[in-house]
Formats: structure tokens, C-alpha cells, sequence
């Protein structure tokens, strides 16, 4: 197998439906998980913020129903790794209601995962975009990940499901 490091990834780019917004996301993410932006590159197109390179994961997921109408519908989940979830959500909730904008935790939104292991904030002002917060692999000890869904290998079979 090749060094991950040797890999090509896959970005992904979070569209904030205006700059208040943008802020607020930005500043949540800052305090809750302590990343700072590294960069910008402002344009006529796009008022756009970079952050530094860092180990990377993709997951692509097709929510439930269920999901949608908790968390309104969303396209986007960025997510934090933080050592207390349920903490990192309160206070993200707290820096969107102080910019004004309404904002909820939900702590077992996949009730297939053990309470507050996935904790996500709703802000329907982010249009799509949900903030997830899950727990840092030093977190995840095996008795964790005996209750969580099972892993398997995909193939490209799966793609005809």
C-alpha cells in the first residue's frame, strides 16, 4: 500500500451564503478546535479563507430523511476533531447566537452512534452547511469501536447498490 502521504487528496470547498456568515463559521471553528486559518486569496469571484494542509479525510454520505429534518437540509458537514464534542458544540452555538444567528446541538442526531460521539450544531443561516464535531482517534478506544457501525472494504460493486 502507498504512504498516504504519497496520495492524491480531495478538498473540499464550503460555499457561506454571505460574509457575516462566513465570520461566524470561521471564528467557531477557530475557538472550538483551535485552527486558525493560514491564508486568503480574495477575489471578484469569491471572498475565499484558506487553512493550512493537514491530514485529510473525505467521507460522502447520503443522509436519511430523519437527518434532513433534524438538521435541516444540508450538503456539508465540516468536521472538527476536539477531545470533548458536546463542549465544542455548546460554544459553537453560543458564537452564532452572539452574531445573531439561530443555532442548535444535537448530540445523538445518528442514534446508531453511543450519545454525543458525533455531535453536530445546526445553523440554518449556513444554508447546507452543518458543523460536526467528532472525536480525535486518540479519543477512540476499542471498547468505543465495538459500538460503532461496522467498517468493510468498498468496491466498485457498491456503486450498483
Amino acid at each position: 500500500m502507498t504512504d498516504a502521504t504519497e496520495l492524491p487528496g480531495v478538498n473540499v470547498v464550503a460555499i457561506c451564503p454571505n460574509t457575516k456568515a462566513q465570520n461566524a463559521l470561521i471564528r467557531a471553528i477557530q475557538e472550538t478546535g483551535n485552527i486558525k486559518p493560514a491564508m486568503k486569496s480574495s477575489s471578484v469571484s469569491a471572498r475565499r479563507t484558506h487553512y493550512a494542509v493537514a491530514k485529510t479525510k473525505l467521507i460522502i454520505n447520503t443522509a436519511s430523511d430523519a437527518m434532513h429534518e433534524l438538521l435541516g437540509k444540508h450538503s456539508v458537514a465540516l468536521a472538527v476533531e476536539v477531545a470533548d464534542r458536546v463542549a465544542a458544540a455548546n460554544r459553537a452555538k453560543e458564537i452564532f447566537n452572539e452574531e445573531g444567528f439561530e443555532a442548535a446541538v444535537h448530540t445523538h442526531a445518528e442514534p446508531e452512534f453511543p450519545d454525543g460521539f458525533l455531535t453536530f450544531v445546526s445553523v440554518p443561516a449556513l444554508e447546507g452547511i452543518t458543523l460536526l464535531f467528532w472525536p480525535r482517534n486518540e479519543d477512540v478506544t476499542p471498547d468505543l469501536v465495538s459500538q460503532l457501525p461496522k467498517r468493510e472494504p468498498w468496491s466498485d460493486e457498491d456503486l450498483k447498490s
